[in-house]
């Protein structure tokens, strides 16, 4: 196939979707050939097993990211000024520090101490914090009423999956609103919520379908389906029809009051690898199980400060907490296993561990919903991965 043999939208719908499996065994087969390879910034990426996608990328590519990051946060933000500063919490910096000495970008690494990225945003006051939400739920646990006393205007969470519940949370700890971003190293930035909070897809960066997770044919506004997306911006490495892994439902196209016209999607529902498997059932996406997570906090007012939820075999269950001292065992093991199985199904058998700490991944994400399952067994990062970082020469 030569790229003049794509001369319309069906033509392009006829090539074949790309796997992350198949973007590592050939990703470098994919870069321009025109281009020196030694110009290019390679930026990588990985999951919790442990496989690694790089991305080459040209400096174009990063001018064109940090243009829209701006206007990102010029939208979550409309008085942020030259001269404002931003904390990028995050797995490496980001190769643009500033624009001409203004919009300055700073940055701590995320597996830091708590104690160290508290006192850093203390120390530089940041208008603009770029955060994971697990880091972010354990400052607010540690500090509490301080968070409100930093200066912080806007909060953008990014990289792991968390609820609007919880971001509204947040929002009223520091005293400021908080947005979700979703991006990927693949696809650059995918969709961001506006004032809102609708995840309105950045169609200027990725050209986004969803497809039926077993073929090439889109679903319909309403259905589950995968994330496929097409990069518009990377012109060094063409990304084209990537299944992403995640699984999203796309909202009918209805006009939202904040004035963007850009489709949305209704709902991010995790990693394709992370769904809970059933016998005789549709899967459970993770983005159920992390809402159901939410409500032993909630709901049940249990003294619970870190989860993990994993699928060992097909109606077995493991839930790992790390508990506050206000946390009975004995009584509240059996009130998690209980509503677990009133939710998604008393066929499962639950076990609960109390643990000092979950660990996280290599990047230092916190991976809550795990399937051990099939394809699972190679399960990604939570969906959400912002595309500002982990970047080397």
């Amino acid at each position: 196939m030569h790229p003049s043999d794509i001369q319309s939208f069906e033509a392009f719908k006829a090539l074949p979707t790309v796997t992350k499996d198949e973007l590592i065994a050939h990703g470098e087969a994919m870069i321009d050939r025109r281009i020196r390879r030694d110009r290019l910034i390679v930026s990588r990426s990985s999951g919790s097993s442990g496989k690694f996608v790089s991305v080459y990328l040209d400096s174009q590519n990063f001018i064109t990211q940090a243009l829209q990051v701006m206007r990102m946060l010029k939208e979550f933000y409309p008085a942020y000024q030259p001269t404002d500063r931003e904390l990028l919490v995050y797995t490496s910096p980001y190769p643009v520090r500033s624009l001409g000495g203004f919009y300055r970008v700073y940055y701590v690494h995320n597996l830091c101490p708590a104690a160290e990225i508290f006192a850093t945003m203390r120390r530089l006051r940041p208008a603009i914090l770029a955060i994971y939400p697990s880091i972010l739920r354990e400052l607010v646990t540690l500090y509490g009423a301080q968070c409100a006393t930093l200066g912080v205007k806007v909060i953008v969470t990014n990289s792991e999956h968390a609820t609007q519940e919880e971001r509204d949370y947040f929002a009223a700890v520091f005293g400021c609103p908080v947005f979700d971003e979703y991006s990927s190293e693949e696809l650059a930035s995918i969709a961001q919520q506006c004032v809102h909070k609708r995840y309105h897809l950045v169609q200027d960066c990725s050209y986004i379908e969803l497809l039926h997770p077993d073929c090439d044919g889109p679903v319909a506004p309403g259905q589950l389906g995968e994330l496929v997306g097409t990069c518009l911006i990377n012109a060094a490495m063409p990304i084209i029809r990537y299944r992403q892994g995640d699984m999203a439902i796309a909202a009918d196209h209805d006009a939202c009051s904040c004035g963007k016209t850009a489709p949305v999607l209704a709902e991010l529902s995790g990693r394709k690898n992370t769904a809970f498997k059933q016998a005789n059932a549709p899967d459970i996406p993770s983005g159920r199980i992390l809402d159901w997570s939410y409500d032993l906090v909630l709901k049940l007012a249990l003294d619970v400060r870190e989860f993990q939820i994993i699928q060992e075999e097909l109606h077995s269950v493991r839930v790992r907490l790390v508990t506050g001292q206000h946390y009975q065992a004995e009584r509240d093991n059996a009130l998690v296993t209980q509503h677990f199985c009133q939710t998604f199904g008393h066929h499962f058998q639950v076990r609960v561990e109390c643990v000092p700490s979950i660990a996280r991944t290599r990047s230092g994400k916190h991976i809550p919903i795990q399937s051990l399952l099939g394809a699972a067994s190679g399960a990604g990062e939570a969906a959400g991965s912002m595309t500002r970082g982990e970047t080397t020469s």
